[in-house]
């Protein structure tokens, strides 16, 4: 699968520099490298220990809350549209299961917050706020730039059309042949299992893993 990431991956910025290696053994393209990056956050009480008007007038959690709710001294509710986000790693499970090779586990969710699965105990993070690096955002604008393709307002009602948009879009930019378009579309049908609890459940099995 890594062969078929770098020929879609070298499609992008043909006339641009040449990207660089991997920082990971075993791999060619930084562009298969996880993003992980750490930030620091500093939260201030104000002068004169918190006794200064508006914000600072708020303990460092309460300040931070007010920010967020872009509201100065009172939080009240407001309504949210209902959107849900996840993350899926694609984990090799032909070891345990007979069903599939691959498959797709959660391992963040974004339900206003963030929330990450700690892995040794299969359970939820506390919610945290995401926070992006310039690295990151650098990062992406350059992707962008090199040529790569956003797939926008596409009008589907299944994932499997969703699906085979995608490895038709990645076709058209690298040249796929129809056995490199036949993985593509497999590693993207994979069973999906998302963290119920402290386990993993998949809905095509019907059972928890």
């Amino acid at each position: 699968m890594n062969r078929i990431v770098r020929k879609i991956s070298n499609t992008l910025g043909v006339s641009g520099p040449t990207r660089k290696d991997s920082v990971i053994e075993g791999r060619s393209d930084f562009l298969i490298d996880p993003l992980i990056f750490a930030q620091k956050v500093n939260i201030g009480l104000g002068e004169n220990g918190g006794e200064t008007r508006g914000l600072f007038c708020l303990g460092p959690v309460h300040r931070l809350c007010s920010i967020i709710e872009d509201e100065e001294g009172e939080i009240t509710e407001r309504a949210y549209h209902p959107l849900f986000c996840e993350m899926l790693k694609l984990f090799d499970i032909r070891s345990e299961n007979r069903f599939s090779a691959v498959c797709w586990r959660e391992v963040s969710r974004w339900i206003k917050y963030e929330e990450t699965v700690e892995t040794e105990s299969n359970r939820w993070s506390k919610p945290h706020i995401t926070l992006l690096t310039l690295q990151c955002l650098l990062q992406l604008r350059n992707s962008i730039r090199s040529g790569a393709e956003l797939m926008l307002d596409v009008n589907v009602d299944k994932f499997s059309v969703l699906a085979e948009k995608i490895v038709e879009n990645w076709s058209k930019m690298a040249s796929l042949s129809r056995a490199e378009m036949k993985a593509c579309k497999d590693i993207l049908m994979a069973p999906k299992y998302q963290l119920v609890g402290s386990k993993y459940g998949c809905g095509r099995e019907g059972k928890a893993k």
